[in-house]
């Protein structure tokens, strides 16, 4: 029984940065997009899901979305955003370089493909406070609520 445990957390070992519970916890980027500068702070929670703060020269905006891990490529995909000026939401496509860093390209909900890629850099876990975890940005989702039917109600 043991030895299956310890073969168990070898693979887990195995799986590194692309297990989803290696992507929680507070990063940072700065990247060069096709129309200016940005910078911002991406927060990942125990769900996966994704909330970013970032600026640019322009303007600053903030975004919602989810992490999801396909192979070796971890993408941020945002599905939401609010800002001052129009703004695609982003979809970050990562591999990881490392426990704390992942290269990244960003290709928008418009289609804009970023000319270069950058590193999104862990730089802490997962904040305490609410503010911390930018749920200002994106409240933490609800559970789903049942919309089931009486029994009997076959309308």
């Amino acid at each position: 029984m043991m030895r299956l445990f310890a073969f168990a957390a070898i693979l887990l070992g195995l799986a590194g940065p692309s297990a989803a519970q290696g992507m929680q916890g507070v990063w940072q980027f700065q990247r060069q997009g096709h129309d200016g500068r940005y910078t911002g702070t991406v927060v990942i929670d125990a769900s996966n899901d994704a909330r970013a703060k970032g600026r640019s020269e322009r303007q600053t905006y903030s975004q919602c979305g989810f992490v999801q891990i396909k192979g070796d490529v971890i993408e941020i995909v945002f599905t939401s955003v609010n800002s001052e000026r129009p703004y695609s939401p982003d979809r970050f496509f990562c591999t990881s370089s490392g426990g704390s860093a992942l290269v990244c390209y960003n290709r928008d909900a418009a289609g804009h493909r970023e000319p270069a890629t950058f590193t999104l850099t862990r730089i802490g876990g997962i904040p305490e406070t609410p503010a911390g975890r930018l749920e200002d940005v994106c409240p933490p989702r609800e559970p789903p609520i049942s919309q089931a039917r009486p029994v009997g109600d076959f309308a």
